[in-house]
């Protein structure tokens, strides 16, 4: 509620998106930023990094997402996640 009323939503930045492949199926990898606000006073505190794949199974939406307010860690653990994700195997 917070990000509506102070129009931080309009801060929000998408880094990049991209298709990936999920034991065979299309998902969507998004990176962005997000402004985190202070519910008491409306504050933007900090910034929010967002990793997020969305994929959609037999009418079923399964979505991975890792956040944090680091810069350094988002940047260090990416590469892992697209690690974990590629690694996801469906079971029949």
């Amino acid at each position: 509620m917070g990000v509506m009323i102070t129009k931080a939503s309009d801060s929000l930045k998408l880094i990049s998106r991209a298709e990936v492949k999920v034991d065979g199926l299309t998902g969507i990898k998004r990176l962005y930023e997000y402004p985190l606000v202070d519910p008491n006073t409306y504050k933007i505190t900090a910034t929010q990094y967002n990793y997020q794949v969305m994929i959609l199974k037999d009418g079923d939406l399964y979505n991975f997402r890792l956040y944090t307010t680091n810069t350094d860690t988002f940047k260090k653990y990416t590469q892992d996640a697209d690690g974990l994700i590629s690694s996801i195997l469906f079971q029949k």
